[in-house]
């Protein structure tokens, strides 16, 4: 017979349980030897495994194997040392496609008791997406404005040079093989002022690119 205690326990558990199952994020337990005994339904309908699968360590059957030994470095350690943890790997969908989730565990006690871990995980597969964009787009930006810089810099001296050539010109009149020579010289600094030009329309383009690249808001509930 369960004393009422025993029963106000059961009761709190199922409540949890069920509460849990209707949270908008995946939650995992594990009990005080590592091993996790239960997981909500959001989690067991990402994965499209039934809780037997999962338990245990079935649940690392879906964690990409390039990330499971951090992962469970991570989770040993820090179970060990009882702190919470914070890391994100890739894990399997029902659908084979692997997504990005932020996985946040901590320990739980009852009473005063060390009773296991419990664990939250969001899909954050889009915001990693929109941060490698984000960096690519201040790479951009960054590139562009140097670009500007160079190109001012040169356009600068190509017109200290021009100058200098036209002032030659005159001391050299009449000289074939020095007005040859002078010409050329015109011809390589019109060309580069040609290319300095354009170097600033690659800093617009670029600075362009950044703006597409402005990550939007996300809604990372599982559904």
């Amino acid at each position: 017979m369960h004393s009422p205690i025993d029963a106000s326990a059961e009761w709190g558990d199922h409540f949890f349980k069920e509460l849990a199952d209707f949270a908008p994020v995946m939650i995992w337990r594990s009990g005080t030897d590592k091993l996790c005994d239960w997981f909500n339904k959001p989690w067991l309908d990402f994965v499209g495994r039934t809780m037997e699968q999962e338990i245990g360590n079935g649940w690392a059957d879906g964690v990409h194997k390039e990330d499971f030994d951090r992962c469970l470095k991570i989770y040993t350690s820090s179970f060990d040392a009882r702190q919470p943890f914070s890391m994100i790997y890739r894990l399997r969908r029902h659908d084979g496609q692997y997504r990005q989730v932020l996985d946040n565990g901590a320990p739980f006690y009852r009473g005063a008791v060390f009773a296991g871990y419990f664990g939250s995980c969001i899909d954050v597969t889009e915001q990693q997406a929109a941060e490698v964009q984000l960096r690519e787009a201040h790479k951009l930006d960054a590139i562009g404005k140097l670009t500007g810089g160079v190109a001012h810099d040169f356009n600068n001296l190509l017109q200290i040079i021009g100058g200098n050539l036209q002032l030659l010109s005159k001391e050299i009149a009449g000289n074939d093989r020095a007005e040859a020579r002078l010409k050329n010289a015109m011809i390589g600094v019109s060309r580069g002022t040609k290319l300095a030009s354009q170097l600033p329309c690659l800093r617009s383009s670029s600075t362009l690119g950044s703006k597409g690249g402005q990550p939007r808001a996300v809604d990372t509930r599982h559904g």
